[in-house]
Order: structure tokens, then sequence, then C-alpha cells
């Protein structure tokens, strides 16, 4: 149970952290003054990109999930 919560803290810390710098990223991509094309050409490539860590942190969570899983069997 204690390694559960560990490995949980350790995704949701790792994607604060993930979420926060691509935040700030946009944050300062967007100030520069682009045409409204390029805004909406990042922010397209902000949003793929965190859907790719969304699911990259899901199979991470499904591998942990698997391996207590086959620690506890």
């Amino acid at each position: 149970m204690e390694q559960r919560k560990a490995a949980d803290q350790l995704v949701e810390d790792a994607t604060k952290k993930l979420e926060d710098a691509l935040n700030v990223k946009m944050l300062q991509q967007l100030r520069i003054k682009h045409p409204s094309k390029k805004k909406r050409e990042l922010l397209y490539d902000i949003f793929n990109k965190q859907n790719r860590l969304e699911e990259r942190f899901t199979k991470l969570r499904e591998r942990v999930d698997k391996k207590k899983h086959g620690l506890n069997v």
C-alpha cells in the first residue's frame, strides 16, 4: 500500500511539474506578438504535447498498477 502511495505521489509530482513547465512556456510564447495563425499553431502544439504527456502518465500508472498487482499475487 505504501509503495502504491509513493508511486502515485511521484506520478502526481512529475505531472504537476510538467504542467507548470508547459504553462510557463505557453505564457512566454504568447507574450510575443504573433499573428493569430501563429498563436493557433502554438496552442495546438501545446495541447498536443499535453495530450501526449497525459497518455504517457496513464501508461505509467497502468504499469505501476500491474507491478503492484504482480507483487501481491
